[in-house]
């Protein structure tokens, strides 16, 4: 006979914590305290350091936790992308020494940051843009649906797509969802890039410059 198992509210798997609701509510919570006290630690040395060590030094210990499975809890509710969007800027601050109440998105533009949401979106277009150039795993792939039928490799690639007619938030949440919506978004000229770096740098460019839409 099988073992039975207890249900649980919460799991721990390859570093994340996965509530039985995904609100991810436990991870954040988890990731803000941690990346909390290694800010708190660099920032009793930081005499030591030069502004590029810094950098360096943050984006190692802090801005690693705060990239690893962004993709994963990327659809997680507004107040926790509020929460780690506070550490990214404690951690903007840390390095250039701007007071806590100046304005920081001049600050991250300096620094070539991305704000949170941007970053979310960012990695969520790379991801679209790998399936739509066939760069993606086919299960992957097959989630987007050009609206022209009738296409080769290019206008599928440069055409837009059909959007999912999700009702709820949690189908609205989803990549199949987000990925549409953002491909669409993008210009004609930027959807035509083949080149995965070359989109990464006129993407991010594009993203600092507060050209693109916002979803």
């Amino acid at each position: 006979m099988g073992e039975n198992l207890a249900p649980v509210t919460e799991v721990k798997d390859l570093g994340m914590l996965l509530d039985s609701h995904l609100t991810y509510d436990k991870h954040i919570q988890a990731l803000s305290s941690s990346c909390i006290s290694k800010l708190r630690q660099i920032g009793r040395v930081k005499h030591n350091f030069d502004q590029s060590t810094l950098v360096t030094i943050i984006d190692t210990l802090v801005m690693s936790k705060i990239n690893y499975c962004s993709t994963v809890w990327s659809n997680t509710s507004d107040g926790n992308i509020k929460k780690i969007q506070l550490i990214k800027n404690c951690a903007a601050r840390l390095i250039t020494g701007v007071h806590k109440y100046d304005h920081i998105s001049p600050t991250l533009n300096a620094l070539g940051w991305l704000s949170i949401k941007e970053h979310l979106l960012y990695r969520d277009a790379l991801l679209t843009f790998k399936c739509m150039n066939d760069k993606a795993p086919q299960y992957l792939c097959d989630n987007f649906e050009p609206r022209n039928r009738i296409h080769n490799r290019d206008t599928r690639r440069n055409g837009d797509l059909d959007i999912p007619k999700y009702r709820t938030s949690i189908g609205q949440r989803s990549f199949k969802y987000r990925g549409t919506k953002i491909w669409n978004g993008l210009d004609t000229e930027l959807k035509s890039i083949s080149d995965l770096n070359n989109f990464k740098t006129k993407l991010k460019t594009i993203l600092i410059e507060k050209r693109f839409p916002s979803f």
